[in-house]
């Protein structure tokens, strides 16, 4: 799923918005200390509290597929929206995934 987001709504209009997620996200992703470093005492202790170190090395299969300015082979797949339409294909996705959901309880 990391390599086929798509970013939608009304904040994915802001300028420059994909662009930072996608570094934000890369920048989470990456381990912040060595592996060949040694830990202190409480980096020792803290080596199971981060909530995301199973995603760590995941950092270059990141792609978000209508990212403006695509970085790899898979961003910028999705076809282009002009940022008025970010909402709107945002709240058509929701109202999609509501009617499925509800399709599939009953």
């Amino acid at each position: 799923m990391i390599s086929s987001i798509l970013v939608v709504g009304g904040t994915a209009s802001l300028p420059d918005f994909i662009p930072r997620l996608c570094d934000d996200l890369t920048e989470a992703l990456q381990t912040d200390t060595p592996r060949d470093r040694t830990m202190s005492l409480a980096q020792w202790k803290k080596r199971n509290q981060e909530p995301y170190r199973e995603l760590y090395g995941l950092q270059s299969k990141v792609a978000i597929l209508n990212h403006p300015k695509p970085v790899n082979s898979r961003s910028g797949t999705a076809p282009r929206w002009t940022p008025s339409l970010m909402a709107w294909v945002g709240g058509s996705l929701a109202g999609y995934v509501f009617l499925f959901v509800r399709r599939a309880n009953s």
